[in-house]
């Protein structure tokens, strides 16, 4: 196997020494448990007997209790809206990182979660409103892209990487897979940097998006939402026991009609979520989720605004180049088993499977450059249809070896495997696409039966990775905490391209490592961390076939990052991170400067900053979520043409800042927060044309709670305040002006 070559000469040598130290500590931990266990066997053969006759003791009291309350009338189950009691932003502990329950004080990354109180108080209803709330991430491409994602200055489009993961499992490659929306998410950790642990992963980091699970106690309820530009939500939730005292379910069903922000615009979805939990005495819990999720967009512009003499904002934000015949159509479903079983004590067993379906047919109009003087604005034509079906599974076993007082051990080893299959084909028309006046729209003119058209494309693909890890949480004298671990991956990817019966293959394999300290200088409240971690990438499916003078094909993407700072904890209300990371990323794929028709890798790029996130509950009554990310680096470090080293990256930024409170008088909560980014370097539009100017913005966002009773929520929220002119993503799209939304929930 390969183990990453290229990365800096100060780390050459921590690659070996984490492997060693990972089985030298395994050993001696084993032996040490090994010579201790002759001699407790007596000891534990006694407590044994003792808790034998405590249990027997307790068990017929509990028979007295039971007789002596026998007639009286069993209450009725609880209804409650969300939260029981109180709001809270603050999640102490993830698995994210690590894949067992472990505090986020004491991981050697950083870890940002965003709650379901968080999201519900935001208002937020799909992956998009989720970025807001965490320091450098923000979506890279726009509408129905959710799951594009660039965290820390690298983004996830246009490679065969997942940075989003659903339950700690992959789903599509965001090619064709929908982002879903938030109506059964409990919350969304986001892990920077190389997630090591899962293989193949983008360097900035990684989401796992968490689902709601069934609850031992109902939760019924409906939420009706109306706002401007005619959006409409409906959603049902149902959970609780059933029947059978072990046996629980929860039932979701959401409806939305999106906001039109564009002409003939118009997009409604719905999606159906259904869970069950099995739970077998204390030592079990199989837990099985299913999903579909449909979508039907008409006339949604997706490659951003017409650049009029240089002004992004010279037309109205309402305007929309599409035709009202455009449509997309598109459809997931999937399906998702866990298992979990505990053996004893210190022994664990974790397995978990998902496999899912999505599909996308689409027919859309397309700027094709600039508007002249008199506002004509050339169009192109296409359509296409893609199919993926996607697969991946998990299974670990984690097993605690305690070495008398002084030194504990939690290792994980396990397996993974992902595989999926993509079709797709499209066309495109090469004459007879009529234009369009930017100034005074026709629609309506537009006849693709009409369209010449070029040559079809249509390709398949079938990729498949096989890894196993091995990790290490090693915790001395109480305040030191070590994690050590390995990720080794064999990937392959077939290729085919249907049109000119040609093939393409590729197959590597890598080892990823990573390793990371925290001491805890105040017990349970204040750490310091350091990490290093790697992370590799293979190209995507339709870059494999690129043309290129040494041919195919390319290398993978690779990274690491080292990264350091503080963690603090208080009472478990309000947490609060900051920290300094760089990153390198290699082999990255672009077009040769002397033959634009080629490609080539340009060598290294890289990013560093500084990130800062206090989220919870300073005092009573107010819940916080700041965050500020300061990426003072993020720029091409290596390349083959001199002239663009140096060059800013695509899509990135230089200050980020996002806020949000809440304060609650006993019936009522008010809500208010911002959003500023600035420093984004120019970017040129899709369509060609000179590069646009992405102008500083402040965003301003309010919201009222008001709870009549436990049964009965009133929310309203208001986005953009100040109504802010502003440009999005990195194809420059005219942000939302002021909107609102009023939401009522109602116990049932």
């Amino acid at each position: 196997m390969e183990v990453f070559g290229n990365m800096p000469d100060r780390f050459s040598s921590c690659k070996i020494i984490i492997v060693i130290l990972v089985f030298v500590t395994l050993s001696f931990s084993q032996l040490y448990s090994l010579a201790e266990n002759s001699t407790k066997d007596d000891i534990q053969a006694e407590i044994k007997l003792e808790q034998e006759k405590l249990s027997k003791d307790m068990d017929e009291e509990k028979k007295e209790d039971e007789k002596s309350i026998q007639g009286v009338e069993k209450l009725p189950d609880i209804t409650v809206i969300g939260q029981l009691q109180r709001i809270e932003y603050t999640v102490t502990r993830s698995s994210t990182a690590t894949k067992t329950d472990t505090p986020v004080l004491v991981v050697p990354q950083t870890i940002m979660v965003v709650s379901k109180d968080l999201l519900e108080d935001r208002s937020a209803m799909n992956l998009h409103d989720v970025w807001q709330n965490i320091a450098g991430a923000y979506a890279s491409l726009g509408e129905g892209y959710g799951n594009v994602i660039n965290f820390r200055g690298f983004s996830s489009a246009h490679n065969l990487s997942q940075s989003t993961l659903y339950n700690g499992l992959r789903g599509g490659r965001g090619y064709f897979t929908i982002a879903p929306n938030l109506y059964n998410v409990d919350r969304v950790d986001v892990l920077k940097g190389p997630a090591s642990i899962y293989g193949t992963t983008m360097p900035g980091g990684v989401a796992n998006i968490i689902s709601k699970k069934p609850q031992s106690i109902s939760d019924n309820f409906l939420r009706l939402r109306k706002g401007s530009f005619d959006q409409l939500l409906t959603q049902i939730h149902s959970s609780g026991p059933t029947q059978k005292k072990n046996l629980f379910y929860l039932f979701d069903i959401g409806y939305e009609k999106s906001p039109k922000l564009h002409d003939n615009m118009d997009k409604q979805n719905v999606q159906f979520t259904s869970s069950l939990a099995w739970v077998l005495r204390d030592s079990t819990r199989f837990d099985f989720e299913s999903g579909l999720l449909r979508i039907r967009r008409k006339s949604v512009p997706s490659h951003g605004v017409p650049i009029v003499n240089g002004d992004p904002f010279a037309l109205p934000g309402t305007f929309n180049f599409t035709e009202p015949t455009d449509l997309t159509n598109m459809t997931n479903y999937y399906a998702e088993v866990h298992l979990n079983h505990k053996f004893a004590d210190f022994l664990n067993l974790n397995m978990g499977m998902r496999a899912g379906n999505s599909n996308n047919d689409t027919t859309y109009h397309i700027m094709s450059g600039t508007p002249a003087a008199d506002g004509t604005l050339k169009r192109g034509y296409s359509e296409s249809s893609g199919e993926e079906t996607p697969f991946s599974s998990d299974i670990n076993i984690t097993w605690n070896i305690d070495v008398a007082k002084i030194l504990k051990n939690k290792v994980v080893f396990g397996s993974d495997f992902t595989s999926g299959k993509i079709k797709s084909s499209s066309i495109s028309a090469t004459e007879g696409v009529p234009s369009i006046n930017v100034f005074k729209p026709v629609y309506g003119q537009a006849n693709p039966k009409t369209y010449k058209y070029g040559s079809p494309s249509k390709l398949s693909a079938k990729d498949m990775r096989y890894g196993i890890y091995l990790q290490d949480e090693i915790e001395l004298l109480s305040r030191t905490h070590v994690l050590l671990g390995m990720h080794a991956e064999k990937f392959s990817l077939d290729v085919n391209d249907l049109v000119k019966n040609q093939k393409f293959s590729e197959d590597d394999d890598a080892i990823t490592l990573r390793g990371g300290l925290v001491y805890e200088l105040i017990k349970d409240n204040l750490s310091v961390f350091a990490s290093y971690s790697e992370g590799y990438e293979p190209q995507f499916f339709d870059r494999v076939m690129l043309p290129t003078q040494k041919g195919s094909p390319w290398a993978p993407e690779e990274s690491w990052q080292v990264e350091s700072g503080l963690k603090g904890s208080w009472k478990n209300n309000l947490n609060a991170t900051i920290s300094w990371f760089s990153i390198e990323k290699t082999n990255i794929l672009d077009t040769d400067p002397v033959d634009k028709t080629l490609y080539r890798t340009i060598g290294a790029a890289e990013s560093s900053g500084v990130e800062i996130n206090i989220i919870g509950r300073p005092i009573a009554n107010l819940n916080i979520s700041l965050n500020y990310s300061n990426l003072y680096k993020a720029e091409v470090t290596k390349d083959t043409d001199p002239t663009q080293v140096g060059t800013r990256l695509y899509g990135t930024y230089k200050h980020q800042f996002s806020t949000w409170f809440r304060y609650d008088f006993r019936q009522l909560g008010i809500g208010f927060g911002t959003y500023y980014i600035n420093g984004r370097p120019p970017v040129t539009p899709m369509t060609g044309g000179s590069a646009v100017e992405l102008p500083d913005y402040w965003l301003f966002n309010t919201a009222i709670y008001y709870t009549f009773s436990r049964n009965l929520k009133l929310q309203l929220n208001i986005e953009n305040l100040l109504n802010e002119k502003y440009l999005s993503g990195v194809r420059p799209t005219q942000g939302a002006p002021r909107n609102y939304s009023l939401s009522v929930t109602t116990g049932l």
